[in-house]
């Protein structure tokens, strides 16, 4: 791949950066909390990319102007190759592996991967990030009826917290799986990125009238004490309150 080809692939990455950041599409990806590291990249790449295309283009016009200047002159022999022309970008050879890199550009740009669903992995069996079964006193919730929670906090609260804070409805908005039959409330939560991206559910009890797999919706339930044990790996069991459907949070991610 010579120069001119790489400036050209650096300014579609740069692009495609830019626009997942700036329609929110790389929260399919990441966390919010890394908006400015990647607009700040973008807007770097881009630079690098047309500061690296204004220099192809100096140096191509210098050439012309050698050439002028040769035949101005009246030579008789042939302009000879010189040396440094390789470094201007147009060596041959190696390089054909760099335009693999044009693929992810590409499908960010022009087909973006959407976010990841619980479904894609619900047969992962995922511990709570806190196991500690001694157990400590985790702060009250939000005053009010059935304030939000997160279905992580959720999760790690019914596994430990000494304090009983889930003695009350709280809602949560998740995901509609099932599990070997058994409805489930899920979500996916990363902890940097989809690389490290991990299932969260948590089971309703009895036939609720969820919506069909894949829904989202806004549900208000009650903890069943006692069921997030070693046993169970630590998923908890809920009786539905009520629910109600929602669209795809934005983020899709559990915080």
């Amino acid at each position: 791949m010579n120069r001119p080809a790489r400036n050209l692939l650096l300014l579609l990455f740069g692009s495609a950066v830019a626009i997942a950041t700036a329609t929110g599409t790389y929260l399919n990806y990441v966390r919010p909390v890394m908006f400015w590291f990647l607009a700040a990249s973008a807007v770097v790449i881009v630079v690098l990319a047309v500061s690296g295309m204004a220099a192809d283009i100096g140096e191509a016009r210098a050439d012309e102007d050698f050439e002028d200047d040769i035949g101005f002159a009246g030579t008789l022999t042939p302009v000879a190759h010189r040396p440094h022309d390789d470094a201007h970008g147009h060596a041959h050879g190696s390089g054909r592996v760099g335009w693999v890199l044009l693929v992810p550009v590409l499908l960010l740009l022009f087909c973006a991967p959407p976010a990841l669903d619980p479904g894609a992995a619900q047969r992962t069996v995922v511990v709570a990030a806190t196991t500690d079964e001694s157990g400590r006193a985790y702060p009250p919730l939000p005053p009010g009826v059935a304030p939000h929670i997160a279905l992580n906090d959720f999760q790690n609260r019914a596994v430990s917290d000494t304090a009983g804070t889930l003695d009350r409805d709280v809602s949560m908005t998740a995901y509609v799986t099932h599990i070997d039959g058994r409805p489930f409330l899920a979500r996916v939560m990363i902890w940097c990125c989809v690389a490290d991206a991990r299932p969260i559910d948590i089971e309703v009890a009895g036939t609720p009238a969820l919506p069909p797999d894949g829904g989202w919706v806004t549900a208000v339930v009650r903890l069943v004490p006692g069921t997030a044990t070693r046993a169970r790996h630590y998923r908890p069991i809920v009786r539905l309150v009520s629910d109600h459907p929602v669209p795809q949070p934005s983020p899709p991610y559990d915080s």
